[in-house]
C-alpha cells in the first residue's frame, strides 16, 4: 500500500508547474490586475503569456540582430527588407513574410523591361 501511495506522490510532484515569485511595482501589479480581469484569467497565466511573449519577441529581434532603440531611430520596415521579409498588403495594413514563405515575389522593371515586354505583348 505504501508503494502506491509513493508513486503517487511522485506522479503529483511531477505535475505540478514551479512557481516563480517575483517582486513588482504596484503600477505594473495594477496593469497585470486589470489584463486579468480583463481576459478573465488569472494573474499568473497573464504573467506567464507576457512572459512568453517578451521571450519571442526577443530571440525575433536576436535574428534580425536588431534592438528595440536600434528599430525606434531606423524603421522597422528597412530591417525587416534587411532581412529579407517581404510585405503583403492586406486591408488591415503590410503583413511581413520572411524570404522562405511561398509566395510570388514583385520586381521593378528597367525601362528597357518595360518595352521588351511591350514589344512581345505582354501587359
Amino acid at each position: 500500500m505504501t508503494v502506491v501511495m509513493s508513486k503517487r506522490s511522485e506522479a503529483a510532484k511531477r505535475e505540478q508547474r514551479p512557481q516563480l515569485n517575483v517582486i513588482v511595482s504596484s503600477e505594473m501589479k495594477d496593469k497585470i490586475a486589470q489584463m486579468a480581469l480583463d481576459r478573465g484569467q488569472s494573474m499568473g497565466q497573464v504573467c506567464e503569456q507576457l512572459l512568453d511573449r517578451a521571450f519571442y519577441l526577443d530571440r525575433m529581434l536576436d535574428s534580425m540582430n536588431q534592438s528595440i532603440e536600434q528599430i525606434r531611430r531606423g524603421s522597422i520596415e528597412a530591417a525587416f527588407r534587411r532581412e529579407g521579409y517581404t510585405p503583403v498588403r492586406s486591408p488591415y495594413g503590410s503583413v511581413w513574410v520572411p524570404k522562405e514563405y511561398p509566395i510570388e515575389r514583385s520586381r521593378f522593371l528597367a525601362q528597357h523591361e518595360v518595352e521588351d515586354e511591350k514589344k512581345e505583348g505582354q501587359p
